[in-house]
């Protein structure tokens, strides 16, 4: 049996690249209420209101040439989970007052999502999900999802009407990515990551680990073989984070990448690998 990752596994951060800071650090402060940690004069840290946990790092590219990565592996969306349903219902009456475009509104039978695009076209999920016991679970783990239009009315009977920002208690819930290759997308995450595969669709695979719906989407739908990895002159996803809880994990991981003979950096305690679509993943421990 594959050794699996650890069920105490969580996403950490998205790092973009992107042209113009100034607009998308607007962007994320002023519509959709994060809070900046940290800055230089090229990079940005945000994450939720009074909350340490860093979401998303926005880092300015300097070159004339930064070119869109529309045709390019990488970021389909990032999805910001809220803790309750009273968030999202906030969070929907806030976008709704401040005019801001939504692009989709989706009930997925574990969850009731938001989603839209920043100014520079990263796509953008915001959601919360629903007790487990309603989830659709088969015995063998794998989880039904369904795509129904949100129910707009009880999302926003649930809204406390105190829009404060993006909540403390706030994570980076998942990671959905576009790739080249779906199967080896999947052995790379399934086999060498050691996360299960929790459904497939046309086009599309859901990972996770300990019973979640996903950590890690992928699908082939923007065009698939025909994207390119992501090259440094482009905006757009840089590089996200995998969180384990310790030490001990990091080591199976790193264990795991060397059975598979599969290409890795380790700098201290922090293992650096590219999946065979060409996108960048980290991992960090606690």
């Amino acid at each position: 049996m594959n050794e699996k990752i650890s069920p105490q596994t969580q996403i950490g951060y998205v790092v973009l690249k992107v042209k113009d800071l100034e607009k998308m650090v607007d962007f994320y402060v002023t519509t959709l209420g994060l809070e900046i940690k940290s800055q230089d004069e090229n990079q940005v840290v945000l994450g939720a209101r009074n909350a340490a946990k860093t979401l998303l790092i926005l880092t300015e590219q300097t070159a004339e040439n930064m070119e869109s990565s529309a045709q390019a592996t990488g970021l389909y969306h990032m999805a910001f989970l809220l803790p309750k349903r009273a968030d999202l219902g906030d969070m929907l009456l806030h976008l709704l007052q401040v005019k801001y475009p939504l692009q989709g509104a989706s009930d997925h039978g574990y969850s009731e999502a938001l989603y839209l695009s920043d100014p520079e076209g990263n796509g953008i999920e915001i959601y919360r999900d629903k007790p487990k016991e309603e989830w659709t679970i088969h015995p063998d783990g794998r989880i039904d999802g369904i795509t129904i239009e949100m129910d707009v009315e009880g999302v926003i009977h649930a809204a406390t009407r105190k829009w404060t920002g993006m909540v403390a208690g706030t994570v980076m819930g998942h990671v959905h990515l576009k790739v080249s290759d779906l199967a080896k997308t999947k052995w790379f995450y399934e086999q060498v990551v050691g996360m299960a595969v929790k459904a497939e669709l046309p086009g599309a695979i859901f990972m996770a680990a300990n019973g979640y719906h996903h950590h890690i989407g992928a699908n082939i739908w923007g065009g698939g073989q025909h994207l390119v990895p992501i090259k440094d002159h482009q905006i757009g996803l840089f590089y996200y984070t995998i969180v384990l809880p310790d030490l001990a994990a990091l080591t199976s991981l790193v264990n795991r990448l060397t059975n598979h003979q599969y290409p890795f950096e380790q700098h201290g305690q922090q293992v650096i690998v590219t999946d065979p679509n060409g996108i960048q993943l980290r991992f960090d421990h606690k």
